[in-house]
């Protein structure tokens, strides 16, 4: 697995809008081990089309690299390599070699969550008009929301779900079915999420919904914190 972390010479995660390294890392042969160290600057003044151009010609260096971890996921440099360019990107602190095994096993169990997703899809687009009741022997369907989401009030206007704990609790459920209507039917300045992958559709709906979100990683979990674009 080959992961980028973006460092300052010295090998502390920064921010992306400070000069640092895209420093590549892959672990094939068992350690972590640097391959390669790009440099990356964005200076003030730049207009969007120039710090496009700067982000490519990192990317067009990092190969079958999409992975990448720093001291910040938020901010325009961010979602455009999120929602242009198709990266996953982790928010850490600390050192850089002890994050690569968080973000590696995160990202291990997002490919796991994306491809049981995709089943699950697949069965609600084959199920018939109708069948959200019981079926033979009277065992539920999984086509339709089974119990309202556990969304806890934590101020005016701020919202929490753990959406892992829904899921957990109840394998009927998935991403979709919590989250959408939480999204859609709540007037929130802020809601939290919990879990610990972000669900294949979610940047898609953020873009639906004009919602923006920031993510935030750990060997905990995943925590994704959207509000409202004003």
């Amino acid at each position: 697995m080959k992961i980028a972390a973006y460092v300052t010479e010295d090998g502390r995660l920064t921010t992306l809008y400070e000069r640092g390294l895209v420093r590549i890392y892959g672990n094939g042969a068992g350690p972590w081990i640097a391959s390669k160290e790009i440099p990356f600057e964005v200076r003030p003044g730049m207009t969007l089309a120039e710090v496009k151009s700067t982000l490519r010609d990192v990317v067009d260096q990092l190969e079958d690299c999409r992975v990448l971890v720093s001291a910040e996921v938020k901010g325009l440099i961010y979602s455009l390599l999120q929602e242009e360019m198709g990266f996953h990107i982790w928010k850490s602190q600390g050192p850089v070699l002890e994050q690569l095994d968080a973000v590696a096993g995160l990202e291990a169990d997002l490919l796991f969550r994306q491809e049981q997703a995709a089943v699950d899809t697949a069965a609600e687009a084959n199920c018939s008009q109708g069948c959200c009741g019981e079926r033979g022997g009277g065992r539920r369907s999984t086509c339709g929301p089974a119990t309202e989401p556990r969304l806890e009030r934590i101020g005016s206007g701020h919202y929490r779900i753990d959406l892992a704990g829904v899921l957990q609790s109840d394998p009927n459920l998935n991403s979709r079915q919590v989250l959408i209507p939480v999204m859609k039917e709540t007037a929130f300045e802020t809601l939290e999420i919990l879990c610990d992958h972000v669900p294949r559709w979610f940047s898609r709906a953020l873009v639906e919904m004009n919602l923006r979100a920031e993510f935030d990683a750990s060997a905990q979990g995943l925590k994704v914190l959207v509000s409202p674009n004003h």
